[in-house]
């Protein structure tokens, strides 16, 4: 398996999603297929890494539909929109709100999967991230915390401050270099 990403496929047509996850599979990645928004919607919350190949016209619920309830959900989920049914102001507007390509149907395996990974790669990047100003968020304010217990906070918070003199501010700055 390359990684541990998930490649989610959405796909209204049987024959698509049982081509597009023989090929996932076959070049290595764990691939998942759906064959609607709404059946991929009903799916626990995905919070590993990974990417959605996504057909743009389905019944009901369609690919930018989809997309646009995701970003709603604050998702990180990098989209790679797959479609028979390709227009320039669709392929500009999918671009604009963060796809990371917008591909015609039939689309060539090696194109898809240099695809497939570029969206892995800038998901793992953006959870890199993500995590980092999480711990660096995390470093500022226990720092603020041990300023303030330092320099008048309550009697009871100044005696708990005391059991960690040094140690814990030491702590703290050793955390913040390691970022």
């Amino acid at each position: 398996m390359k990684t541990d990403a998930t490649i989610f496929v959405v796909d209204d047509d049987a024959s698509m999603r049982k081509s597009l996850l023989w090929l996932l599979r076959s070049a290595g990645w764990h691939a998942e297929a759906y064959a609607s928004a709404e059946e991929f919607l009903a799916r626990p919350p995905f919070i590993g890494t990974g990417c959605l190949v996504l057909d743009v016209r389905m019944p009901h619920l369609t690919g930018p539909d989809l997309r646009d309830r995701l970003a709603a959900c604050q998702s990180s989920l990098p989209i790679i929109f797959l479609t028979g049914h390709g227009d320039v102001p669709t392929g500009v507007d999918a671009m604009k709100k963060g796809a990371v390509d917008f591909l015609l149907k039939p689309v060539d395996d090696q194109v898809l999967l240099q695809a497939v990974q570029r969206a892995v790669e800038q998901h793992q990047r953006a959870q890199g991230h993500a995590r980092e100003m999480g711990i660096r968020l995390w470093c500022q304010v226990a720092h603020r915390h041990v300023q303030r217990l330092a320099h008048g906070g309550s009697e009871q918070e100044r005696l708990d401050g005391h059991q960690h003199e040094g140690g814990l501010e030491d702590r703290l700055c050793l955390w913040e270099r390691m970022i």
